[in-house]
């Protein structure tokens, strides 16, 4: 059997898994690993902080469109890879602004898939940045992005790659934006940063930061 890796197969299979698993999570409020190992006694593994992530993440911007389903507000994906709430998410009100941002080559192969396979994205404002070299918020600006309207800032996956200089001032930034604005992001703790560390490094994605728990 030949072993398909297109990018865009690949990206499909993900999106079908993730509905799957969202609506089993859904009917069942419990995930596909909590039953493997409720069933089967097999270990829990990361399998599950991503699933519980990705619903957490979608409560958390769809009750923020309805709180502002009445007016202007903006979604920014931050680092949007290939993040596909602007288009799975039907239920956005349409006053609400839609931004992606993210590098260049990411951002042209997943509009190439997008095109490809009939979703449509000419609802989304892509924004092109070099986090390293340019500052982000001037692009959004350049894209008509406003930091008087309500914004909800979803910053998945991102954080454990950053310094801790870099986390505090996109936080810092968010802040300075209209009042109402929110931003849903998560963080691993620093002993498991420092457990993977040089793993991670050796695939080139080394991990940064974390962000102690407390009892």
């Amino acid at each position: 059997m030949r072993h398909v890796n297109a990018p865009w197969v690949l990206w499909i299979n993900f999106q079908i898994n993730l509905r799957i698993e969202s609506l089993q999570y859904w009917l069942t409020r419990t995930t596909f690993s909590s039953q493997m190992y409720r069933w089967f006694k097999i270990p829990i593994d990361t399998a599950t902080f991503l699933q519980l992530r990705t619903c957490w993440i979608d409560d958390f911007v769809q009750e923020f469109a309805s709180r502002y389903s009445n007016t202007s507000s903006q979604l920014v994906i931050l680092g949007a890879g290939y993040d596909s709430r602007c288009y799975r998410l039907t239920k956005l009100p349409s006053g609400m602004t839609k931004f992606e941002v993210d590098a260049q080559g990411t951002q042209k192969l997943k509009k190439q898939i997008l095109t490809k396979i009939n979703v449509d994205h000419s609802a989304v404002r892509f924004v092109t940045c070099d986090f390293g070299t340019e500052d982000w918020v001037d692009k959004l600006e350049e894209k008509g992005f406003s930091k008087n309207i309500p914004t909800c800032f979803v910053w998945e996956g991102v954080t454990v790659y950053l310094t801790e200089d870099d986390v505090i001032s996109t936080l810092k930034t968010v802040k300075q934006c209209a009042p109402g604005t929110i931003i849903g992001y998560d963080f691993n703790a620093p002993w498991l940063v420092s457990k993977y560390k040089e793993k991670t490094k050796g695939f080139g994605e080394e991990w940064k930061f974390g962000i102690p728990l407390q009892n």
